[in-house]
């Protein structure tokens, strides 16, 4: 960021401020700026290409596209278990009926002993 010192001396000197205060001041405030401001060299050792080694490569980014799941993975896992659970739903009720039937079996003996016992 420039920043012009002459022109905020002779600002300050416009508004009424001595000239060595306004030089100090300017002075102060110029090495605030210049000490908070990044240089060219700054950035670009931020951005060395050592620097960069550890950072994921487009190889890197490709190998994890190829291992995560796709919308084709999923419909087929989806369909696939909505027809684990269709089949398991047709065996559990075919044992319940299997179960209702030897109650009804069991009653019916019960019930025929029962006769014979008070008959």
């Amino acid at each position: 960021m420039a920043f012009d010192t002459y022109k905020a001396v002779k600002d300050l000197e416009a508004a009424g401020v001595d000239e060595a205060v306004a030089r100090a001041i300017v002075e102060t405030v110029g090495s605030a700026v210049s000490e908070g401001t990044a240089t060219k060299a700054d950035l670009v050792g931020l951005a060395a290409k050592d620097d960069l080694s550890d950072m994921a490569t487009r190889s890197d980014l490709a190998n994890l596209r190829s291992e995560m799941a796709t919308k084709t993975d999923i419909a087929q896992l989806k369909s696939a278990t909505i027809a684990d659970i269709k089949d398991s739903e047709a065996r559990l009720t075919t044992r319940f009926i299997w179960i209702g039937l030897a109650i009804v079996g069991l009653t019916s003996a019960i019930m025929g002993a029962l006769d014979q016992i008070l008959g």
